[in-house]
């Protein structure tokens, strides 16, 4: 087991001064300042840091001798990225909530472990979280991807006309949702409704980002949270779920008996997955 010291400790044995080392761990997301002192994150504790009482020093965090930290790469502003992809802030926000690198978080839009994997940074301020981002983040597929979705850019090359089993896909959906969604069963007939009803922001049959031959039943962009109906002979659905666990996304399976028991058995579930009603 490695030895533990303290970030000023590490900070020297990496030949950088302390002040650039908490704001490294800090643009990592290993740290945040609350209260006039560092404190560790689930993130930073993941990454093998700890939180000790020192008699003299007080409360401080501790790292693994052997930690590796990463080069911090240059980030931007979300203003600049999205003047970069001249689209708004608001409409950034919603890819960003899209791609699920994104979620609602406490007191704003926090970022989840795949934006942080796609090199962001976060820092917290009085006001909320604030997202940071790679200069080069306009050059990556999914990003690029979703944002050709949105203003239409792919419509041509992803219309059903153009595949004869995106075809046969469209011509099976036979049950029109109360949102305008064409779907195959009932059972996502039934959840697309109450999503629609309760005013939940839902897509149907999202690609996953890294993934897009992956297609997610639900997704519900403010909690990066895909929802799976569960079909226990599908075995594509058993690829995307293990593929959400290897990633740690947020994924949700259900039934088609909770999704006919309605509110009952739907609003527990997706409060515990940080909805709110």
């Amino acid at each position: 087991m490695s030895k533990m010291i303290s970030t000023s400790a590490l900070a020297k044995q990496m030949n950088v001064t302390s002040k650039v080392l908490f704001s490294r761990f800090e643009r990592a997301g290993y740290l945040v300042r609350c209260d006039n002192q560092w404190v560790l994150t689930a993130l930073g504790l993941s990454a093998g840091g700890e939180t000790t009482l020192h008699e003299k020093y007080g409360r401080y965090v501790v790292w693994p001798e052997t930690l590796l930290l990463a080069e911090p790469a240059e980030l931007q502003s979300a203003r600049d990225l999205a003047q970069s992809l001249s689209v708004s802030e608001y409409e950034l926000r919603q890819l960003l909530l899209q791609l699920g690198w994104l979620q609602q978080g406490a007191g704003g839009l926090v970022l989840t472990p795949e934006g942080r994997r796609n090199g962001a940074g976060q820092r917290l301020f009085a006001s909320g979280p604030v997202s940071y981002w790679p200069v080069d983040i306009d050059k990556h597929g999914s990003l690029k991807r979703v944002l050709n979705t949105y203003l239409g850019l792919d419509a041509e090359a992803n219309s059903t006309h153009k595949s004869v089993k995106a075809f046969q896909h469209r011509f099976n959906s036979r049950y029109r949702t109360m949102s305008g969604h064409w779907v195959a069963n009932l059972a996502h007939l039934k959840l697309a409704n109450w999503f629609y009803l309760h005013e939940i922001n839902f897509a149907f049959e999202q690609p996953w980002p890294e993934s897009p031959q992956l297609i997610s039943d639900f997704f519900i962009p403010s909690l990066a949270l895909y929802i799976e109906v569960l079909d226990s002979d599908n075995q594509e659905q058993q690829q995307r779920l293990a593929q959400f666990q290897q990633h740690q996304h947020q994924y949700l399976v259900l039934s088609e008996d909770e999704i006919s028991a309605g509110s009952a058995q739907l609003m527990p579930k997706l409060r515990a997955m940080g909805l709110t009603f």
